[in-house]
């Protein structure tokens, strides 16, 4: 049985997302989506003016907006964002200007975590994390302490994951935050807003089992049959 990213469809289609653009960057047909999505009609119809919103998107990506930033502002999802401008690239780099990530160690040595940073600066936490790892280490975001971090196991179990799981996100290179602190030598741990923030960018949920994973159709596949 294949699963769709229903809740990602119905979420496009009453912002006004034309079905044959959804189709296109899902790489499915346009009959698939329609018929994956009537039941939660009806939909606004679809017009000149809405099928502009990609125009929009390219354009915003084109003075140096990131898809993280205009993916939140319009409630959809980066990927969705970063698919349907990539035909349209590439776009100016984004670089975060020295005084910037002057302001972001200053500020993480004050104790204010990734995710809140994140969110006053529209910048991922991760984006973040590596801009200013070189002035590092920092002392934990209050009021979180090692005490209250999140080990690998906890991650997994909030995620509904294995710990072997958690750790292949760490090691492939998919963006995970580095870690706050260390309970022992050996033992990492992570703020759990920082965590919640790469999961919300970057995870899916299996509409199955509730597993946070990076790729619904894959994970549907190994584990369901």
């Amino acid at each position: 049985m294949v699963l769709y990213p229903v809740d990602e469809w119905v979420r496009l289609r009453r912002a006004g997302s034309p079905v044959e653009m959804i189709a296109l960057y899902q790489g499915v047909s346009s009959r698939t989506v329609s018929a994956v999505t009537a039941r939660y009609g009806p939909f606004r119809r679809v017009t000149r003016t809405s099928r502009a919103g990609v125009g929009e998107m390219v354009a915003r990506r084109q003075a140096g907006q990131t898809a993280t930033l205009i993916a939140r502002e319009l409630g959809v999802s980066r990927q969705w964002v970063s698919k349907a401008t990539l035909p349209h690239g590439p776009f100016p780099r984004d670089r975060d200007s020295p005084e910037t990530v002057a302001e972001w160690v200053a500020a993480r040595q004050a104790r204010v975590s990734l995710a809140e940073l994140a969110r006053q600066s529209g910048r991922s936490a991760e984006r973040i994390a590596r801009a200013t790892k070189d002035a590092g280490p920092y002392p934990w975001p209050s009021p979180t302490t090692a005490a209250t971090g999140w080990s690998i196991r906890q991650i997994g179990k909030e995620y509904r994951v294995a710990p072997q799981t958690v750790r292949q996100w760490i090691r492939r290179g998919h963006g995970f935050p580095p870690p706050g602190g260390y309970t022992r030598p050996d033992r990492p741990c992570w703020d759990p807003e920082t965590v919640r923030a790469w999961a919300a960018a970057t995870l899916a949920t299996c509409p199955k089992c509730g597993a946070g994973v990076l790729s619904v159709p894959r994970h549907a596949g190994a584990v369901h049959g």
